[in-house]
Protein backbone atom coordinates (compact mmCIF):
# COMPACT_ATOMS: atom_id res chain seq x y z
CA UNK A 1 0.00 0.00 0.00
CA UNK A 2 2.83 2.01 0.82
CA UNK A 3 4.49 1.53 -2.26
CA UNK A 4 1.59 1.80 -4.65
CA UNK A 5 1.27 5.50 -2.73
CA UNK A 6 4.87 6.54 -3.11
CA UNK A 7 4.60 5.73 -6.94
CA UNK A 8 1.64 7.42 -6.99
CA UNK A 9 3.83 10.83 -5.51
CA UNK A 10 6.49 10.21 -7.26
CA UNK A 11 4.95 10.13 -10.62
CA UNK A 12 3.55 13.48 -9.27
CA UNK A 13 6.86 14.74 -8.69
CA UNK A 14 8.55 14.63 -11.64
CA UNK A 15 10.03 18.09 -13.19
CA UNK A 16 9.60 19.80 -9.81
CA UNK A 17 13.03 20.78 -7.96
CA UNK A 18 14.96 18.35 -5.41
CA UNK A 19 14.82 20.94 -2.44
CA UNK A 20 10.52 21.20 -2.51
CA UNK A 21 10.77 16.61 -3.07
CA UNK A 22 12.59 16.22 0.31
CA UNK A 23 9.90 18.72 1.62
CA UNK A 24 7.28 16.90 0.33
CA UNK A 25 8.77 13.18 1.68
CA UNK A 26 9.42 14.75 4.76
CA UNK A 27 5.89 15.83 5.50
CA UNK A 28 4.89 12.44 4.35
CA UNK A 29 6.92 11.04 6.90
CA UNK A 30 5.87 12.86 9.94
CA UNK A 31 2.13 12.37 8.50
CA UNK A 32 2.73 8.59 8.52
CA UNK A 33 4.49 8.78 11.91
CA UNK A 34 1.95 10.81 13.64
CA UNK A 35 -0.54 8.28 11.72
CA UNK A 36 0.92 4.83 13.48
CA UNK A 37 1.30 6.67 16.79
CA UNK A 38 -1.90 7.70 17.01
CA UNK A 39 -3.09 3.92 16.30
CA UNK A 40 -0.28 2.44 19.01
CA UNK A 41 -1.41 5.05 21.46
CA UNK A 42 -1.85 3.17 25.25
CA UNK A 43 0.78 0.44 24.48
CA UNK A 44 4.48 -0.45 24.95
CA UNK A 45 5.14 0.91 21.26
CA UNK A 46 4.73 4.44 22.37
CA UNK A 47 5.83 5.33 26.26
CA UNK A 48 3.15 7.07 28.21
CA UNK A 49 4.29 10.48 28.99
CA UNK A 50 4.23 11.06 33.15
CA UNK A 51 1.02 12.97 34.94
CA UNK A 52 1.87 15.94 35.78
CA UNK A 53 0.74 16.80 39.55
CA UNK A 54 -1.24 20.07 40.02
CA UNK A 55 -1.78 21.26 43.21
CA UNK A 56 -5.49 21.38 43.81
CA UNK A 57 -7.24 24.56 42.99
CA UNK A 58 -7.80 26.53 46.48
CA UNK A 59 -5.60 23.94 48.87
CA UNK A 60 -2.36 25.51 49.76
CA UNK A 61 1.25 24.89 47.86
CA UNK A 62 3.81 22.73 49.82
CA UNK A 63 5.63 24.26 52.30
CA UNK A 64 8.96 22.86 54.09
CA UNK A 65 8.44 23.32 57.80
CA UNK A 66 12.05 23.22 58.24
CA UNK A 67 12.67 26.28 56.02
CA UNK A 68 14.29 28.97 57.90
CA UNK A 69 12.44 31.99 57.13
CA UNK A 70 9.32 29.67 57.89
CA UNK A 71 10.63 29.95 61.87
CA UNK A 72 8.85 32.43 64.46
CA UNK A 73 12.16 31.46 66.96
CA UNK A 74 14.24 32.62 64.73
CA UNK A 75 13.59 36.31 64.29
CA UNK A 76 12.97 36.42 68.00
CA UNK A 77 16.27 34.74 68.87
CA UNK A 78 18.13 37.04 66.31
CA UNK A 79 16.20 40.04 67.38
CA UNK A 80 17.46 39.47 71.13
CA UNK A 81 21.02 39.21 69.87
CA UNK A 82 20.63 42.36 68.08
CA UNK A 83 19.10 44.16 71.34
CA UNK A 84 21.38 42.85 73.62
CA UNK A 85 24.76 43.63 70.91
CA UNK A 86 23.22 47.46 71.42
CA UNK A 87 23.24 47.60 74.76
CA UNK A 88 27.02 46.17 75.54
CA UNK A 89 28.81 49.73 75.00
CA UNK A 90 26.38 51.50 77.17
CA UNK A 91 26.68 49.01 79.80
CA UNK A 92 30.46 48.26 80.21
CA UNK A 93 31.73 51.25 81.71
CA UNK A 94 28.97 50.73 84.56
CA UNK A 95 30.77 47.02 85.11
CA UNK A 96 27.05 45.26 84.14
CA UNK A 97 26.27 42.41 81.77
CA UNK A 98 22.81 42.74 80.07
CA UNK A 99 21.81 39.90 82.64
CA UNK A 100 23.46 41.47 85.35
CA UNK A 101 21.40 44.89 84.21
CA UNK A 102 17.74 43.02 84.16
CA UNK A 103 18.55 41.66 87.48
CA UNK A 104 19.51 44.96 89.01
CA UNK A 105 16.34 46.59 87.51
CA UNK A 106 14.40 43.95 88.97
CA UNK A 107 16.80 44.51 92.44
CA UNK A 108 15.36 48.57 92.14
CA UNK A 109 12.26 47.90 91.95
CA UNK A 110 11.66 44.86 94.82
CA UNK A 111 14.47 44.46 97.25
CA UNK A 112 14.67 43.04 99.34
CA UNK A 113 13.14 40.25 97.59
CA UNK A 114 14.09 36.03 97.39
CA UNK A 115 16.42 34.34 94.81
CA UNK A 116 13.32 33.02 93.64
CA UNK A 117 11.56 35.98 92.84
CA UNK A 118 14.38 37.46 91.10
CA UNK A 119 14.74 34.17 88.97
CA UNK A 120 10.73 33.90 88.64
CA UNK A 121 10.53 37.69 87.01
CA UNK A 122 14.06 37.28 84.61
CA UNK A 123 12.64 33.78 83.87
CA UNK A 124 16.18 32.46 84.64
CA UNK A 125 16.89 29.54 86.59
CA UNK A 126 19.30 28.69 89.57
CA UNK A 127 22.25 27.17 87.77
CA UNK A 128 22.13 30.48 85.65
CA UNK A 129 21.65 32.87 88.46
CA UNK A 130 23.52 31.86 91.25
CA UNK A 131 26.66 32.42 89.43
CA UNK A 132 25.43 36.03 88.50
CA UNK A 133 24.42 37.25 91.84
CA UNK A 134 27.75 35.82 93.15
CA UNK A 135 29.69 37.92 90.98
CA UNK A 136 27.12 41.02 91.69
CA UNK A 137 27.88 40.62 95.28
CA UNK A 138 31.16 40.48 94.54
CA UNK A 139 31.09 43.92 92.57
CA UNK A 140 29.85 45.25 95.63
CA UNK A 141 26.35 45.81 94.49
CA UNK A 142 24.09 43.45 96.54
CA UNK A 143 24.36 41.29 99.70
CA UNK A 144 23.01 37.65 100.04
CA UNK A 145 21.72 36.39 103.41
CA UNK A 146 18.79 33.61 104.41
CA UNK A 147 15.81 34.57 105.81
CA UNK A 148 15.34 35.07 109.14
CA UNK A 149 11.98 34.13 109.06
CA UNK A 150 13.18 30.70 107.43
CA UNK A 151 16.81 29.40 106.61
CA UNK A 152 15.78 27.46 103.69
CA UNK A 153 15.17 30.86 101.41
CA UNK A 154 17.68 32.97 100.10
CA UNK A 155 17.21 37.11 100.55
CA UNK A 156 18.90 39.64 98.25
CA UNK A 157 19.44 43.44 99.35
CA UNK A 158 20.93 46.17 97.60
CA UNK A 159 24.33 47.48 99.12
CA UNK A 160 24.29 51.52 99.25
CA UNK A 161 26.69 51.34 95.57
CA UNK A 162 24.19 49.21 94.05
CA UNK A 163 21.62 51.67 94.97
CA UNK A 164 23.57 54.79 93.78
CA UNK A 165 24.44 52.70 90.56
CA UNK A 166 20.73 53.08 89.34
CA UNK A 167 21.32 56.47 89.26
CA UNK A 168 23.92 55.74 86.60
CA UNK A 169 21.88 53.79 84.70
CA UNK A 170 19.40 56.31 84.10
CA UNK A 171 20.86 57.11 81.19
CA UNK A 172 20.91 53.70 79.23
CA UNK A 173 16.90 53.40 77.98
CA UNK A 174 17.46 56.80 76.25
CA UNK A 175 20.86 56.17 74.70
CA UNK A 176 19.08 52.60 73.62
CA UNK A 177 16.51 54.73 71.94
CA UNK A 178 18.97 56.76 70.11
CA UNK A 179 20.80 53.51 68.85
CA UNK A 180 17.53 51.73 67.47
CA UNK A 181 16.26 55.30 66.01
CA UNK A 182 14.94 53.70 62.66
CA UNK A 183 12.63 51.67 64.31
CA UNK A 184 9.63 53.92 64.95
CA UNK A 185 9.01 54.30 68.70
CA UNK A 186 5.03 53.36 67.73
CA UNK A 187 6.25 50.21 66.47
CA UNK A 188 8.61 49.34 69.43
CA UNK A 189 5.61 49.65 71.92
CA UNK A 190 3.06 47.37 69.77
CA UNK A 191 5.40 44.97 69.69
CA UNK A 192 6.70 44.86 73.18
CA UNK A 193 2.88 44.56 73.65
CA UNK A 194 2.78 41.33 71.78
CA UNK A 195 6.27 39.79 72.76
CA UNK A 196 4.33 40.19 76.47
CA UNK A 197 1.47 38.22 75.33
CA UNK A 198 3.92 35.51 73.67
CA UNK A 199 5.44 35.43 77.35
CA UNK A 200 2.27 34.59 79.14
CA UNK A 201 1.17 32.10 77.15
CA UNK A 202 4.61 30.36 76.85
CA UNK A 203 5.38 30.64 80.84
CA UNK A 204 3.42 27.55 82.30
CA UNK A 205 4.91 25.22 79.46
CA UNK A 206 8.30 26.89 80.94
CA UNK A 207 7.51 26.21 84.39
CA UNK A 208 6.24 22.25 83.54
CA UNK A 209 10.28 21.96 82.50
Amino acid sequence: MIEIQLSRNSARLEGRPARQIRVFFAHLYRTRYNRLRSIHRGHEIVPKRPERRTTPQGSAPHVDPLHLDQQICFPLYAASRLVTRLYQPLLHPLGLTYPQYIVMMILWQDAPCSVTHVGSRALLNSNTLTPLLKRLEQSGFIHRAHSQSDERVTEIALTAEGKSLKARCTCVPGLLAESAARYPLEKALALKGMLDELITALSPSMEET
